[in-house]
């Protein structure tokens, strides 16, 4: 049998660009261009091939084949056979896009000819993949069959996939221009980025512009607890700059785990003195109808505002219409200008006159002779003094048996949102009785004793004698006082009085419930709660006043809500206590309890505040409580409430109040007052009472004139006593003036005594000597 041996002289891959209309940009066809000869003479027959794309040169194991076999036969779902034509012919061959992922591949073709004979000739050696000068340039770029682009990855899971970890993964322009990183971080104007998109010019006026009609027009959503989105600069005007005519120029949308489960934090970084948000408008002369900051619940409802206030610009609401209520007042108003009349005063002439005169001429003074006497003596003989003896007996005793407290149950509806209490029903208790068993008071035994005696001897004072003298003499000349005399004149008078007024007239009905229901509404909306009043003069008289406010105030801004007082969070002194509003309690350094005796201050829990301070984590909140500072705020009363009485706490430590009357408002009550009521109640239980806390400082003023009084009336007795002591003072000093005279005069007699009885010693002596 003849041997035929086929060789392939020649094979060449050419990747070729589909142009053809309709071709599929993602295919991995290419051209297959070869010569085919049979013992050294070129075959020209129709042939049937099979094209199998392998990892290795020589490798046959089905492990190593790489995409499918491509058979050129015209079998079912085959290509049809291939016409060689003097040794040449063409195939267009497609494995598949994944196949050629950078790493080496070898062509293997096998051939039978003619077609049909269906015995295959395999081809040696297989034919190296290689790649054309120009398309080296695209090494590392993988294309899938789904037109995907890979760079550094074989998967692309994009239109375009660039995945690396030790390199960025685009760069465009220089290190400052745009940096995407290994890490997912993109950069633009900085090499190293520190969020997902940092912004960095620190040349530009605007760092990032945002300019069209879309709504929204920048829209970042996510669920990141992280930064989203970073602009960071130093330089120009403007680092973010949104720009456009969408209805939602910036919508920030997110679950919000900032500071609080909020979704936007404005930090500034620029020291102490930086400040937060500016918001301006393009009126000048901002209104109610320009709300700075408007406040939404998730319903849409507004729920409060900032905004502008000028009540030149429309901004007064008029009441609603109060009918009959008129004041009319008689227009016979005068004045006379001729009203007074000057009169003269009465002129005084002073005669001068000569005084008394006095001449004196020398008199004498009597003189005294002393004789001395002897002072009588003193004996004293002891005695006894009464004894006193104790016997002790015993006190009373006192037991108690217990009691029921009464029980108080009260019903309750929700109007208005606050808490009413719509009825009661009371059981009585018995109160502890007490019983009393009777002692024996101590007795007391008093012995008589005798008192010392005295024994007086008697003895002689000494004598005074007087010789007459002469006194001075005195004489007057009678003299003339000076005498003064007036003349008549004329007072002024007055004729009339300078304004004669006619008589005022006031006439008027009672509005209807529903007229009242308006206009209360109107006065809590608008804050003028001095318009509520009961009758119908004070509300005419009040609607003059609002007129003369509007006129006064001047524009400004309104913070808008329903609460009627600020507040703030204080922690709690015990975390376990628990808390309603309108509780009175006391602060201790700082905290909050049930306990007010022995409180620095006296304060009551908020219902409804319009502004919160002090607002703590809210992991936190459980251990603090929202305690009014200033405002109205409604407080658990006991007992009767008249308005402007003032509130203290009750003394039973749950959270309940008392109304003192300013009449017996005294010093004890002045560190203990929460406010003044503001409402009536004549309910003995307990109600809830309008507390105005913090706009009162009346309380020192009325225990410190009370205190002047009594000192005043203290200083007059004081006066009066000091008076009385200087007299009694006098009289002490001339006692003891008469005391020092007369023990002067008694120890002068005792001289003399004694000179006599030393006279009459050395008498007897010489008397013996004889």
């Amino acid at each position: 049998m003849k041997k035929t041996v086929i060789t392939l002289m020649l094979g060449i891959a050419l990747l070729t660009a589909q142009a053809a209309i309709g071709a599929n940009i993602a295919s991995a066809l290419f051209t297959y261009q070869g010569q085919l000869k049979s013992s050294g003479v070129p075959v020209s027959d129709l042939c049937d091939f099979e094209f199998t794309l392998w990892q290795h040169e020589t490798s046959v194991t089905p492990a190593q084949q790489v995409g499918p076999t491509l058979t050129f036969d015209g079998g079912i779902g085959n290509q049809p056979a291939i016409q060689v034509s003097q040794g040449l012919f063409t195939a267009q061959l497609d494995f598949g896009a994944n196949v050629f992922d950078g790493e080496p591949r070898w062509l293997e073709v096998a051939v039978s000819c003619p077609t049909g004979a269906g015995v295959y000739t395999v081809l040696a050696p297989r034919d190296a993949i290689t790649m054309t000068p120009y398309a080296a340039q695209t090494r590392g770029i993988f294309v899938d069959e789904n037109g995907d682009v890979g760079i550094g990855t074989t998967n692309p899971e994009a239109y375009v996939h660039i995945d690396g970890t030790t390199r960025n993964l685009l760069q465009v322009g220089d290190r400052s221009g745009l940096i995407a990183t290994s890490q997912g971080d993109v950069g633009i104007g900085t090499n190293r980025p520190s969020a997902k998109l940092d912004v960095t010019d620190f040349t530009a006026a605007t760092v990032l512009s945002v300019t069209g009609v879309g709504d929204p027009m920048l829209d970042i959503d996510g669920s990141s607890s992280g930064t989203m989105v970073s602009v960071n600069g130093v330089a120009g005007n403007t680092l973010l700059s949104v720009n456009g005519r969408a209805i939602s120029l910036l919508k920030v949308q997110g679950q919000g785990f900032e500071h609080g489960n909020h979704i936007a934090l404005f930090d500034s970084t620029g020291g102490p003195s930086a400040d937060g948000i500016a918001i301006r408008l393009g009126n000048n002369s901002t209104n109610r109808d320009n709300n700075f900051i408007t406040f939404l619940n998730g319903q849409d409802i507004v729920t409060g505002r900032i905004e502008g206030f000028d009540l030149e610009s429309g901004d007064w609401v008029i009441p609603p219409p109060i009918p009959n209520i008129g004041v009319t007042i008689d227009p016979d108003i005068s004045y006379n200008p001729n009203w007074f009349s000057p009169g003269s005063l009465p002129t005084a002439i002073l005669n001068r006159g000569t005084l008394p005169s006095l001449s004196f001429s020398a008199g004498a003074l009597p003189t005294a002779t002393f004789t001395r006497g002897s002072l009588p003596s003193l004996s004293v003989t002891n005695g006894a003094l009464p004894s006193l003896f104790f016997s002790s007996g015993s006190l009373p005793s006192l037991t108690f048996n217990d009691g029921s407290l009464p029980n108080f149950t009260a019903t309750t509806t929700t109007l208005l949102g606050v808490s009413v209490m719509t009825g009661f029903s009371w059981s009585a208790g018995s109160s502890p009785s007490a019983t009393f068993n009777d002692g024996s008071l101590p007795s007391v035994t008093f012995n008589r004793g005798s008192f010392p005696t005295v024994r007086l001897n008697a003895g002689s004072l000494p004598s005074l004698r007087f010789d007459d003298g002469a006194l001075p003499t005195a004489t007057f000349t009678r003299g003339t006082l000076p005498s003064l005399s007036f003349s008549g004149g004329a007072l002024p008078s007055i004729l009339a009085p300078p304004i004669t007024f006619g008589n005022p007239s006031i006439v008027f009905d009672l509005p209807t419930s529903l007229e009242l229901d308006a206009l209360y509404c109107w006065a809590i909306e608008t804050g003028n709660s001095d318009f509520i009043q009961l009758d119908p003069v004070s509300i005419a008289v009040t609607s003059l006043k609002q007129d003369v406010i509007k006129r006064c105030k001047d524009e400004g801004v309104t913070y808008g809500s329903k609460g009627a007082d600020y507040a703030e969070w204080l922690p709690k002194l015990n975390p376990s206590d628990r808390f309603q509003f309108g509780q009175i309690v006391g602060v201790h350094g700082g905290k909050v309890s049930l306990k007010t005796e022995g409180a620095e201050q006296i304060m009551a829990i908020s219902r409804a505040p319009v502004v919160i301070g002090n607002v703590p984590e809210k992991e936190d909140e459980d251990n603090f409580v929202t305690v009014g500072f200033m405002g109205q705020l409604p407080v658990v009363v006991h007992g009767t409430v008249h308005a402007g009485d003032y509130i203290i706490p009750s003394g039973k430590e749950d959270g309940t109040a008392i109304a003192i009357s300013p009449e017996k408002f005294q010093l004890k009550h002045l560190g203990r007052t929460l406010g003044r009521a503001w409402s009536d109640s004549t309910n003995d239980i307990y109600s809830l009472v309008n507390v105005a806390i913090g706009l009162d400082g009346h309380e020192p003023k009325i225990i410190l004139e009370r205190q002047q009084k009594r000192i005043e009336a203290q200083h007059m007795r004081q006066t009066a006593l000091a008076a009385e002591n200087t007299q009694l003072s006098n009289q002490l000093a001339a006692t003891n003036a008469k005391l020092v005279a007369m023990m002067t005069a008694i120890t002068n007699i005792e001289e003399q005594l004694e000179a006599q009885q030393n006279c009459l010693q050395s008498t007897e002596s010489t008397v013996s000597v004889r």
